[in-house]
């Protein structure tokens, strides 16, 4: 099994940014088996990605919100994310994008940072059991990763299905998450967690 450090090492290859925040988790992402996929991130943070890594026990989830909250006010997607989070295990979500380059708008984000190998590389990695895409951008492209192109995959719904070769359950939210409320997050973050942990899964 990979460790910590040779997972460090093989994702510090891919990034080209001391900023870019490739996902957010509590612990060990191997340990993980959630993803909360979205386009990119909004916040783009004074201390480096690594600065709450630690190859011992992976990243510092808690000294991340707190510095965030020092940044700018909690509210748009980051209320929702935390909902979504706290309805499932500890430990086991990864806050993750397509793109791991932070800033302000989605169209702010230059072509050259319009990468998805380091989310291929989480992907692949951390082997998630759950996949849940927010917005359109994330959805489309998650959808050239299906090993079956003709997969509908409804709003809200979970689907059984395999991308690049794993198994895996799929769930989209359809347009911006900052649009939905945060309580209908949370109350479908605990349809997936139950769904997920009553053993409903690919393969």
């Amino acid at each position: 099994m990979l460790s910590l450090a040779q997972f460090r090492m093989n994702l510090s290859a891919l990034m080209q940014s001391p900023h870019e925040r490739p996902f957010v988790c509590d612990g060990s992402p191997l340990s993980s088996s959630v993803f909360l996929v979205g386009f990119n991130p909004a916040t783009r943070l004074e201390s480096s990605f690594w600065s709450f890594w630690s190859d011992s026990v992976g990243f510092d989830r808690s000294r991340f919100i707190d510095e965030y909250k020092q940044t700018r006010k909690v509210e748009g997607v980051r209320p929702r994310l935390n909902a979504m989070v706290g309805c499932f295990p500890v430990g086991s979500v990864v806050e993750t994008n397509i793109c791991s380059e932070p800033t302000k708008k989605a169209a702010d984000l230059k072509r050259k940072d319009r990468r998805t190998d380091v989310f291929r590389f989480l992907l692949q990695s951390i082997r998630p059991r759950l996949v849940f895409l927010h917005s359109n951008e994330p959805i489309k492209y998650f959808r050239t990763l299906l090993d079956t192109s003709a997969v509908k995959l409804p709003h809200h719904t979970p689907i059984e299905t395999t991308a690049v070769g794993m198994p895996m359950t799929v769930c989209i939210s359809e347009g911006p998450l900052f649009s939905k409320k945060v309580a209908d997050m949370a109350a479908l973050a605990k349809t997936l967690s139950a769904y997920i942990g009553s053993g409903h899964l690919a393969g």
